[in-house]
């Protein structure tokens, strides 16, 4: 049912981005919900063209995601550091730094942004966002080990690992 769903939505958003090629917020879209579908190549091309007609940081976050998963953890670390340079606490850019540091064997590195996370303030609309980061970060930030693989390090591009995954 889950991924009937999500392909209903993909299918949705690929209507909306050929009616409106030029449309960010359509490409974003997509690329969003093909990352959550897992088709990380797709969503990477949609995220792109997304961001280059409009960047908006919950995009960026999803095109870091989205390279993170393809163990492309270079260019994803460039972007959430992107996202981070205009808006240093932005929760999900903070950890997906973290997991793209230490995808790169830079520890301390991964270190210091999990440790940025933990100190955020969990409150507003994102309060739960941040709570459930924080504490996938948790053990991250005293002693990283190595990360999970790229296909299960993030859920959808803007929230943490999904449970059991």
């Amino acid at each position: 049912l889950q991924q009937r769903k999500a392909d209903e939505a993909i299918a949705q958003f690929q209507r909306a981005a050929q009616l409106e090629p030029k449309s960010a917020e359509a490409l974003s879209a997509l690329g969003q919900a093909l990352l959550g579908a897992g088709k990380n190549e797709e969503a990477e091309r949609a995220l792109r063209a997304g961001n280059q007609l409009r960047p908006e940081p919950q995009s960026m976050t999803a095109l870091g995601f989205a390279l993170a998963r393809q163990k492309k953890s270079e260019p994803a670390l460039a972007v959430f550091d992107q996202v981070l340079a205009e808006d240093g606490r932005a929760a999900s850019a903070l950890y997906g730094a973290g997991m793209a540091s230490e995808d790169l064997g830079k520890a301390e590195r991964a270190r210091g942004y999990y440790q940025r996370l933990l100190a955020l303030p969990a409150e507003g609309a994102q309060r739960q966002l941040v709570l459930d980061l924080q504490k996938e970060a948790l053990g991250r930030a005293t002693s990283p080990s190595p990360a999970p693989p790229a296909s299960a390090a993030a859920g959808p591009a803007i929230g943490p690992p999904a449970p059991g995954r």
